[in-house]
């Protein structure tokens, strides 16, 4: 009797599965390339949904937070604002004790806010943000709501943090954050992080919200980059919030801000053009870090750029790393850079810190308050090129990308 070899019923697979069935027939080259294909795109595919779940998992914990903060009427509550600029030493800090209307189509913030700090009131109605500058009693008015970090309060945020959950990997559930022996969620927003120049470029938002009551305990924003001017710059800010009273039945009407009778509107202060070329460098009394006087004529017969700086400004702090870079171009061809830094605002402690930190190989010297008249200085930095003979060839208002191409052009020029 012949046996025959009985039929295999072909197995069914779900269409779901398809392309993952492995080849009955496993001896070929081919299948086993088909085989390596098949387990690495279920590889990736796995590593795709694992990181879905992920995403979606750290967006659902901001969603409870911006649904209870839009479901209210309105809150009162307690914020402590924390600034610190990469160019600053010290934390700035400040508190402001704030009122919110939550109105869903107030198309710029979700609502009216009334925030009162030490010297600084603002109050935004949905019509115009009124600054009141409690220091000398004047005032501003913008359409705006954002006029800066005092006004990033709770209504910009919830906005904010609206935005964020329509980008899910952006979005990382970090470790809880535990204050006074409380846990909270600590969600972390990634909005840029990469290399421009060798530097690290980013931008965190870390939102700090307490499991029970939904509300946030603080939001802290972290940037470095590059300005306009081409300027590094950073900064990290935090807003902490503290006392929430929620949906009072008496609140204040905060549809109308208006200005006390008390204040007058802050006075627009024209900028003075410049020193023209072709006039004589004013002298004005020079002091180096060590008290020795200095004066300008004493660097006749030499090419001169004036730089009026000041500490705590990134613009300047730009300014002096292209400056390092002019004076070991052509200090072998006789150019004298000086820095210049109008007493008040700075002290020969902090011009000695200053060019430490940065590394300032040209000279530097103090001056008074009344330098900034005579070379007709409004703000920081400012440069005049200077001849031989001490007279301005031409002045330079503030920092810019192009400057660096423009004074060397110039100094090519002259030498």
């Amino acid at each position: 009797m012949v046996q025959t070899k009985s039929k295999r019923k072909a197995e069914h697979v779900p269409l779901l599965f398809a392309p993952f069935a492995l080849p009955r027939q496993t001896d070929s080259y081919e299948n086993k390339l088909i085989i390596v294909f098949q387990l690495i795109t279920m590889k990736r595919l796995l590593v795709f949904a694992l990181l879905l779940l992920i995403g979606n998992y750290c967006h659902a914990q901001l969603l409870p937070t911006i649904k209870k903060l839009k479901g209210l009427h309105n809150a009162s509550f307690t914020e402590i604002l924390k600034f610190k600029a990469s160019f600053q030493d010290e934390v700035a800090i400040d508190t402001f004790k704030n009122q919110v209307d939550f109105i869903s189509a107030e198309p710029q913030v979700g609502g009216y806010f009334s925030n009162k700090g030490r010297n600084d009131v603002y109050l935004f109605d949905g019509n115009k943000c009124i600054w009141l500058n409690l220091r000398d009693t004047t005032y501003e008015i913008k359409k705006e709501a954002i006029y800066g970090q005092e006004c990033r309060t709770l209504p910009y945020w919830v906005k904010q943090m609206a935005a964020y959950t329509k980008f899910p990997s952006k979005i990382k559930q970090l470790k809880d954050t535990v204050i006074n022996e409380v846990a909270y969620n600590h969600t972390r927003i990634t909005i840029q992080d990469s290399t421009v120049k060798a530097e690290h470029i980013y931008e965190y938002v870390d939102i700090i919200i307490n499991k029970l009551s939904l509300l946030p305990y603080s939001v802290i924003s972290r940037i470095h980059g590059f300005a306009d001017d081409g300027a590094l710059v950073g900064w990290t800010e935090e807003h902490i919030f503290t006392g929430y009273k929620v949906n009072a039945e008496t609140f204040p009407d905060l549809s109308d801000a208006r200005v006390p009778e008390n204040f007058r509107l802050s006075a627009k202060t024209v900028k003075p053009a410049m020193l023209t070329a072709g006039i004589k460098a004013p002298l004005i009394k020079l002091a180096d870090t060590t008290g020795k006087s200095f004066d300008i004529e004493k660097l006749k017969g030499r090419l001169v750029l004036l730089n009026f700086t000041t500490n705590g400004c990134p613009h300047c702090i730009n300014a002096a790393q292209m400056l390092k870079r002019l004076n070991d171009k052509y200090k072998a061809t006789g150019l004298a850079i000086i820095s210049i830094y109008q007493l008040g605002v700075n002290n020969k402690a902090s011009v000695t810190k200053f060019d430490r930190k940065y590394q300032v190989q040209y000279s530097s010297y103090t001056t008074e308050k009344t330098a900034a008249d005579i070379y007709h200085l409004q703000g920081y930095p400012n440069f005049y090129l200077l001849d031989k003979q001490g007279n301005i060839i031409q002045a330079y208002d503030g920092f810019y990308a192009a400057l660096e191409k423009e004074l060397t052009d110039k100094i090519d020029q002259l030498k």
